[in-house]
């Protein structure tokens, strides 16, 4: 019986892993963002506390990913460690730029992808190829 229960939810994350390839939005680098479909980019900013007091500073992007049936926010960050570790560097993915952090957080009907930088060209940079995923 577990291995009847076993083969059901490998084929269940089969069907969920295939549909989420089909839905990377047109034109955008499906191995991106592992064929997620992006439908919102916002800048992503951080206090940063210098001189006489804080002051908000450009660190990258947000992206907004709609839920999937399957997908959490914990799969889809692993799923992007991976990317940006073994993929080759795409010329657009905001995942590719050098010292690029990811983060993963549920975000009610979807999930906030927050891409961050180290350096202020860095964050231009990814919000400008993140900005690319949705047009």
């Amino acid at each position: 019986m577990s291995s009847l229960r076993s083969s059901l939810v490998t084929l269940a994350l089969l069907g969920t892993l295939s549909g989420v390839a089909a839905a990377a939005g047109p034109g955008a680098d499906a191995s991106c963002l592992r064929g997620h479909r992006v439908t919102k980019v916002v800048p992503h900013r951080a206090a940063v506390y210098a001189g006489q007091g804080p002051y908000e500073k450009l660190v990258g992007a947000r992206l907004f990913v709609p839920a999937q049936p399957g997908l959490t926010a914990e799969w889809l960050q692993a799923q992007l460690a991976q990317r940006s570790s073994s993929a080759p560097a795409a010329a657009q993915c905001p995942l590719d730029v050098p010292g690029a952090s990811v983060k993963v957080q549920s975000g009610g009907p979807g999930f906030w992808v927050s891409i961050s930088a180290r350096d202020d060209a860095g964050a231009r940079e990814v919000l400008r190829r993140a900005e690319s995923l949705t047009r």
